[in-house]
């Protein structure tokens, strides 16, 4: 029997404990390990989860009423989902850098995936660790360094956000 806690907590800005997600209505936990989170506009939490010592994972999509919004696993003609980086755009679509399959899954609002982007491949983009928008509308992704470098470094790519 499994006797860990996997939570995500979300604190007030008086930071006191607000919302404590851990399992879905059912009894069942939301998560195995929770790696990276991030919220829309409606404040749905978006987490990206652990599945096995693989790197294998999902998409959690959860209200803050513990309510689960959908899972997205990837399709299996990918192959093995590994789920890095994750941001949401201004339209709330839902960007998940893919690292075994070096893509970018779009996917949106209701766990639907609106396309799928190869970029890091054309660009030679290394080890996607983070992801977010700027301003002005750049992606920005984040990767690590190799091992002869002493840096990570960060990429710049337009992206368009009509997808859905």
């Amino acid at each position: 029997m499994d006797f860990s806690v996997r939570q995500v907590i979300i604190f007030g800005s008086d930071y006191q404990r607000k919302v404590t997600l851990e399992f879905d209505k059912t009894g069942n936990k939301l998560f195995n390990y929770a790696y990276r989170i991030r919220t829309d506009s409606l404040n749905i939490v978006y987490v990206v989860d652990c599945l096995d010592d693989e790197d294998n994972g999902r998409l959690v999509a959860v209200d803050r009423n513990d309510r689960l919004k959908f899972t997205y696993e990837a399709h299996t003609e990918f192959g093995i989902f590994q789920p890095e980086g994750i941001t949401i755009t201004p339209s709330d679509n839902i960007v998940v850098a893919d690292y075994h399959n070096k893509s970018l899954h779009v996917i949106n609002s209701k766990g639907d995936l609106l396309g799928l982007q190869f970029i890091f491949k054309d660009l030679n983009i290394c080890d996607p660790c983070s992801l977010c928008f700027d301003t002005g509308g750049y992606l920005l992704i984040g990767c690590g360094k190799e091992k002869d470098e002493d840096y990570g470094e960060i990429y710049v790519v337009k992206m368009v956000d009509n997808l859905g």
